[in-house]
């Protein structure tokens, strides 16, 4: 995800990282921080980030680590509020 002005001038990475952002979570403009979901160790687990629009901060896990596994967030439209679902999954490919 890159933050660019309008006249083009200025890119500022936002996500810079190894992984795909799966999906912009919440847009918080008044305190300048993008939420979003990304895979960045294993494609059927999904984490909470956020970066500053700036790009003084980058890749903030906001998940907690306990939750390794499959997530699923709700959240208020400027990122204030999160309520989070959390599933383990146990199974083991063997294949």
């Amino acid at each position: 995800m890159y933050n660019v002005s309008r006249d083009g001038q200025t890119v500022i990475n936002l996500t810079d990282g190894a992984f795909d952002v799966v999906s912009i979570q919440a847009l918080d403009e008044v305190n300048g921080w993008l939420y979003f979901i990304a895979s960045p160790e294993n494609v059927r687990q999904r984490y909470l980030f956020r970066s500053k629009l700036d790009g003084s901060v980058q890749n903030q896990q906001v998940t907690p680590k306990q939750f390794a596994g499959s997530n699923s967030y709700q959240m208020s439209d400027d990122g204030q509020f999160i309520a989070i679902q959390h599933s383990l999954s146990l199974c083991k490919n063997d294949w």
